[in-house]
């Protein structure tokens, strides 16, 4: 008899899809959208789908393995364990604790995953990697606007006369928000996208602007002085809500129409038709990608952004906004039984893109030990070749993963995790909807899979840490819960019926007109942007690596890595054929300028590496441009971060994907 349970969606998408699971005796047989969560709609993407395939996938690990003599054995998990707490008790007592690196991302999303922190905390404190290498400039940018990223309810579009998609790609990457803005566009909403690349939501928007990689902060800038000079600034919101607003319009004078055209590559008069449809069409909401804020003056592009917003006074109205991200739950979560005492000082940290860097220059102590958890930082982390050198030093690696990944088969150790049918948790999203959904544990955890809470608990108890938590999953979602629990009434028994948003899911953000920044007003001019980025204002600088400067030869081009439609990162290429060839995307004219035919075998390099690629010709491609979805695993062609930088963002220690300038050869002549 077939039972259903209720779950979600762990991938770390802006989505966090609603779940019915279908079981039949022991094993799921469906994953289905479930229709009655008010956001995703009973609908799910592929990559949603394919998490059946994923847990009864035949080259899933399902047992501790151990390297002795570059060969995998397969070992019990009290002798894993063991084997771990020796290593992790000899390297505290000889070198220290911070000795040992902690590496985590978001490969799997849900509430308990954060408790890998507490042990390490536990354990004394470690090397930890922080930043981000997905959207960490651009959080950066606007905790110093707003004091908090916050985002409408997608309902709240249809009160919106004009809606600017800058960089992002909600048709493959945001499914669910496509829905409302159709419904938006058909009640006569403009819909606009800007974006490098022709995407699919360019093709469904009313109109398109396609800048230079790496621009948007002087595109915006452009545009503000276009409406300051036509008299569309909100002289209410700039005098009684904002600061440093005279330092901002004086800024604005050194991007004339003539210099952002320059600068952008957008023609004059496409700047001044963008610039008429925001500031004619308010209320105006922008939906702010992540694309753009991987470049090393990605920060400064969102508060430049963020600035075009509150200067037209489409912040803290229904239908406005410069929504790039929504921290509801995560605000009140009670992170410290997850993570420890964060007061703790012996860390040492690190930018997550710099991880290579660190390992190598790392002193009193070096790098003893690697702890990987939720990622595939071979894959994901820039300068692919640097890691792997990097990371092959360390002398003992425990890898927690479903399957063997290019990091996977670095480790020593790897230990075999569940998937998220197998065990309990809360997810919520910090990017999109502010629903918080319950994931039932469906089945029992096949082979020998645990769960990463059971792992370090049995670590914890091994190694005699008496403060880790050795109850129940649902006794400690509780207690994480706790604060919104006594805050809104919202129980685990609540949340195992139904998902539940916040009330401030469907509040107009600083509707009040009253931020979290420290003075209470829009900051367009931040101090703590001044320290960080060396300006207090959202000036535009070149990216590190530009085609504006220097002689440019024909076969150099920006080279843009965009997430793939049907997978998270590297998640789903188990799926796919070892021997494939990633596609390059070029421009059809400047391949023809190249020689380049559709099909050719190309190598696309940088100063850092080499990727093979078969190409792919398209029209209305910008000529500057070639691009390769990210996420390949290694094989015959390799993957992209091969070619991309290790540097850091001018805030947020944010990577800097984008800031990356390839050439082209054809390896078919």
């Amino acid at each position: 008899m077939a039972e259903k349970f209720r779950s979600a969606c762990p991938l770390d998408c802006w989505d966090a899809c609603a779940f019915l699971i279908t079981k039949e005796g022991e094993k799921v047989v469906k994953i289905e959208g479930d229709p009655e969560h008010e956001i995703t709609q009973g609908f799910i993407c592929p990559k949603g789908r394919k998490h059946l395939e994923r847990v009864y996938h035949p080259e899933r690990i399902l047992y501790p393995l151990q390297k002795v003599k570059d060969k995998w054995e397969r070992i019990s998990w009290e002798k894993a364990l063991k084997l771990i707490a020796d290593k992790l008790e000899n390297i505290k007592r000889d070198y220290g604790s911070t000795a040992v690196l902690h590496y985590y991302d978001c490969g799997s999303g849900g509430l308990l995953k954060d408790i890998d922190q507490l042990f390490f905390n536990l354990y004394g404190g470690v090397s930890k990697g922080v930043g981000s290498l997905c959207w960490a400039a651009g959080i950066a940018a606007q905790k110093y606007d707003f004091g908090l990223p916050r985002s409408h309810h997608p309902k709240d579009m249809e009160n919106s006369k004009i809606i600017l998609i800058w960089g992002r790609n909600p048709v493959e990457t945001n499914i669910h928000l496509v829905p409302y803005l159709k419904k938006a566009q058909k009640k006569g909403t403009k819909l606009v996208t800007i974006d490098p690349i022709k995407t699919p939501t360019a093709v469904m928007s009313d109109f398109y602007f396609q800048p230079r990689p790496g621009t948007d902060g002087a595109l915006a800038l452009g545009l503000a002085n276009i409406l300051l000079r036509d008299g569309w600034a909100d002289v209410d919101f700039v005098d009684n809500h904002s600061l440093g607003f005279p330092e901002y319009r004086n800024l604005l004078v050194d991007y004339p129409l003539e210099r952002t055209a320059e600068i952008t590559g957008l023609k004059e008069e496409e700047i001044l038709q963008l610039a008429r449809l925001y500031g004619q069409n308010k209320p105006g909401c922008i939906i702010i990608g992540y694309g753009m804020q991987r470049y090393t003056n990605s920060g400064q592009a969102v508060r430049a952004i963020d600035a075009l917003a509150a200067m037209t006074g489409n912040i803290g109205i229904p239908g406005g906004g410069a929504n790039y991200a929504n921290f509801l739950a995560s605000c009140y979560y009670d992170y410290q039984i997850l993570e420890g005492d964060k007061g703790i000082d012996n860390y040492r940290y690190f930018p997550k893109s710099k991880t290579a860097s660190f390992i190598e220059q790392a002193e009193e102590p070096p790098i003893k030990a690697a702890f990987v958890v939720r990622s595939n930082p071979v894959i994901q982390i820039p300068d692919t070749n640097h890691f792997i050198e990097a990371f092959q030093q360390v002398d003992f690696k425990v890898v927690i993963d479903m399957f063997m990944t290019d990091t996977a088969k670095l480790a020593d150790l790897i230990l075999p995790c569940t998937s998220f049918l197998e065990e309990e948790n809360i997810i919520s999203t910090s990017m999109g909807h502010g629903y918080m959904n319950y994931m039932s544990q469906v089945i029992q955890p096949l082979g020998e899979a645990k769960t990463e809470y059971e792992i370090f608990q049995s670590l914890a108890a091994k190694m005699g840490l008496k403060d880790f938590p050795q109850g129940s999953s649902e006794e400690l979602i509780k207690k994480v819960l706790q604060p919104i629990t006594e805050k809104f009434g919202l129980t685990l028994e609540m949340l195992k019926e139904k998902s539940y948003a916040l009330p401030e899911y469907w509040q107009i953000p600083w509707e009040n007109k009253v931020f979290l920044t420290p003075s209470k007003k829009f900051e367009f001019s931040s101090q703590g942007a001044a320290k960080e980025a060396g300006s207090p204002l959202p000036v535009f600088q070149q990216t590190a690596e530009s085609l504006l400067s220097g002689e440019v030869q024909l076969d150099q081009l920006y080279f843009l890595t965009p997430h793939p439609k049907d997978s998270l990162h590297s998640q789903h290429y188990i799926f796919q054929d070892r021997q494939t060839l990633p596609k390059a995307y070029l421009s059809s004219k400047r391949a023809a300028v190249l020689d380049i035919a559709q099909g050719d075998y190309l190598e696309v390099s940088s100063s850092r590496g080499k990727l093979k690629c078969v190409a792919s010709l398209e029209k209305e491609m910008r000529e500057d441009i070639l691009m390769v979805y990210e996420g390949w695993w290694l094989g015959p062609g390799g993957t992209v971060n091969m070619l991309t930088s290790d540097g850091i963002s001018d805030m947020g220690l944010g990577a800097i994907y984008y800031d990356c300038i390839c050439q082209v050869k054809n390896l078919s002549k």
